[in-house]
Parts: C-alpha cells; structure tokens; sequence
C-alpha cells in the first residue's frame, strides 16, 4: 500500500491509473517468478505420484532457491541504483 499512498501524492489527479499500474506489476512479477521457479525446480514438468513428486524434483530445490535468490538479489541492486 505504501507505494500506492507515495504514488497518489505525485500525481492526485490519476489515482486510478496510478493504482492499476502497480497493482498490475506486482501480479505481473508474481505471475513471472512463478513460471521462472516451476521451470528452474520441474523442467520436465513431471507429474506426482500420490502426493509425493519424484526425488529428481526435490534435488533440484536447493539450488532453484539459490538461483532465486541471486535474481532477487540483482534485482535490488538494480532498484537501489535508481534510487
């Protein structure tokens, strides 16, 4: 909400556009670490066998999370700079 409520006090005339555009980025960049996760920890896309997945995909979550972590971490890195 703190992004919503800076971005209303620079433009209080466009609220509603203010407020759908970064409401929208932040499902986009959900909806796109989603894909990015599912595809780094089940490239093969392998289905469950009862509740459990194949230990093929659970060897590959540490690193997922390690690879995740760098993005984020550039990421920031980017933001910060603009800052």
């Amino acid at each position: 909400m703190l992004p919503v409520k800076i971005c209303w006090g620079y433009y209080p005339n466009r609220k509603g556009i203010v407020s759908g555009i970064i409401i929208g980025v932040f499902g986009l960049g959900s909806f796109t670490f989603n894909m990015i996760s599912s595809n780094l920890i089940n490239p093969n896309g392998l289905s469950p066998t009862g509740d459990l997945y194949p230990e093929e995909v659970y060897s590959r979550f540490p690193w997922a999370l390690r690879i995740l972590s760098g993005i984020w971490f550039g990421l920031s890195v980017i933001g910060f700079l603009f800052l």
